[in-house]
């Protein structure tokens, strides 16, 4: 009987035992789906995503990650955290990052997101482009000259800041009006291709990735770039948490630091780009 009743008092200790540890896990899953986990001011293991959107963001893994990956590489290991660079399609960086599933999206501009928190200088500056088979002619000065042009565009991609330009394309989506949508992580390719192909007659980009991608893929003879009056400057999205606030801050000091101390230029100079290039005076914010 004594070794019998031994016996259920350790089974009772160890389903308590279970049951806290279910519990406390359970506790840790709801504080991280509403953004109040207690210890994730403590994290040290940061997971940031991107589309590919080289030299910004390229490819993972590699010497060159893109200078938005090194800059907050960076700026996170002073602080003695690392940070894992993951692709994805823009749209399921943007969802991920809300949720927490990830830790921030880099290369976000102004209207992108209602939910995520954007750190306060700029990374970066785009340059918007109106992209061309060679030898064609360019001819864009309102948006009524694309109003014959079959379009290839990014799935909830950002193009002048939610403005005109956007409402347009978004518009003649929505009609299925000559508009080819690409949704996967690799988008430029994808346009470059169906450009050179016949598929689609031009498309919008940033004029430092599709200089980038075309010269890569070796497109560069087969396209024109024309400039347009649209351009916006890229920031990180952080989740919506106290440890995104947190993050965020984290980086705007780090950018300040790394712009003083003259590592900003090394990282930029190393892309072929300078800091008047692309990124926009830090001063100023």
């Amino acid at each position: 009987m004594k070794s019998s009743s031994i016996m259920g008092m350790g089974m009772q200790r160890n389903l308590i035992l279970r049951l806290g540890c279910l519990m406390l896990f359970l506790f840790a899953i709801e504080s991280r789906a509403d953004g109040k986990n207690p210890d994730s001011v403590h994290k040290h293991h940061l997971i940031a995503t991107a589309d590919l959107w080289c030299p910004y963001t390229c490819k993972p893994n590699t010497k060159k990650p893109g200078f938005l990956v090194e800059i907050v590489s960076e700026v996170f290991q002073k602080d003695g955290q690392t940070v894992e660079y993951q692709l994805r399609p823009w749209i399921r960086t943007l969802a991920e990052t809300e949720v927490g599933k990830t830790d921030f999206a880099l290369g976000i501009a102004h209207g992108e997101s209602e939910r995520l928190i954007m750190n306060s200088v700029s990374l970066g500056k785009t340059e918007l482009s109106l992209v061309r088979r060679a030898g064609e002619t360019m001819g864009f000065g309102t948006l009524a000259d694309l109003k014959d042009l079959r379009l290839g565009i990014i799935a909830n991609y950002n193009y002048d800041g939610n403005g005109e330009l956007n409402t347009y394309l978004r518009e003649r989506s929505e009609r299925g009006d000559n508009i080819e949508i690409i949704y996967h992580s690799k988008p430029t390719g994808s346009l470059l291709r169906l450009l050179t192909s016949g598929r689609i007659d031009a498309f919008f980009s940033n004029r430092y990735v599709v200089q980038y991608d075309a010269r890569s893929l070796g497109f560069i003879k087969d396209i024109q770039i024309q400039a347009t009056p649209y351009d916006d400057d890229v920031y990180v999205g952080f989740t919506p948490n106290d440890f995104g606030k947190q993050l965020a801050k984290q980086l705007d000091q780090g950018l300040l630091q790394l712009r003083e101390s003259g590592r900003l230029t090394e990282i930029m100079n190393s892309y072929g780009l300078t800091t008047d290039e692309v990124t926009k005076e830090l001063d100023s914010n």
